[in-house]
């Protein structure tokens, strides 16, 4: 009977950390699902990149011709030279690989301990020259204004910001007619708080069978 009374207590406090751990990982991501097609400069660059979370982004229909010296891509404040230069690489080397836009999207990650709070803007940057080949600066992509809390899809949360009169604007028809979109280009992954959430509902039931 202990054991089962631990097991309750422990399951409800695992909850309540996992849920408290996603909101705020939500609320510290508002750029999910931001988007923005790069700028064609020079060595045939383009392609549209979006972001996945506060650290990964992916480049979709990407084209470049491989050319230039010391190629990534760069993340910078906004979309200047100053910034970029000052900016920070993503992914790796590009230089020697050629891009013909029919390959799988491109899912790049921020070097640890980084994320992509205040970066507004990517470049295909060559670091040699100090020059962008193509460029672009991150937008809400357009199509889902019922998303008000801009995390790349409309769901319950979005509800209760307009709920709250947090979204200037918006009426309610507009989140039940989109209701369940999901920007397009990226891949919906179950959060592993609701894995973890569902282990221990699952244990809770045990639980309360054993008694």
């Amino acid at each position: 009977m202990r054991f089962s009374s631990f097991l309750v207590s422990f399951a409800f406090f695992v909850c309540t950390i996992l849920t408290a751990t996603n909101c705020w990982a939500q609320l510290t991501s508002p750029q999910i699902g931001w988007q923005t097609q790069l700028s064609t400069l020079a060595h045939g660059v383009s392609g549209m990149v979006t972001i996945l979370d506060e650290d990964s982004i992916q480049v979709d229909n990407f084209t470049y011709d491989g050319g230039g010296i010391s190629v990534f891509f760069y993340l910078g404040m906004d979309d200047t030279q100053s910034s970029f230069i000052a900016g920070i690489p993503i992914g790796p080397q590009l230089k020697g690989t050629t891009f013909d836009g029919t390959q799988s999207p491109l899912v790049y990650d921020l070097p640890l301990g980084n994320t992509l709070e205040g970066l507004n803007a990517i470049s295909v940057w060559c670091v040699a020259a100090t020059a962008s080949f193509g460029s672009g600066s991150f937008a809400a992509a357009p199509g889902l204004s019922a998303d008000f809390d801009e995390d790349g899809d409309v769901d319950g949360h979005d509800f209760l910001i307009w709920q709250r009169g947090a979204a200037s604007g918006a009426t309610l028809s507009d989140w039940q007619s989109q209701y369940g979109d999901v920007l397009p280009n990226l891949t919906a992954v179950p959060e592993p708080s609701g894995v973890l959430i569902a282990a221990m509902m699952l244990l809770l039931w045990i639980s309360y069978c054993r008694q």
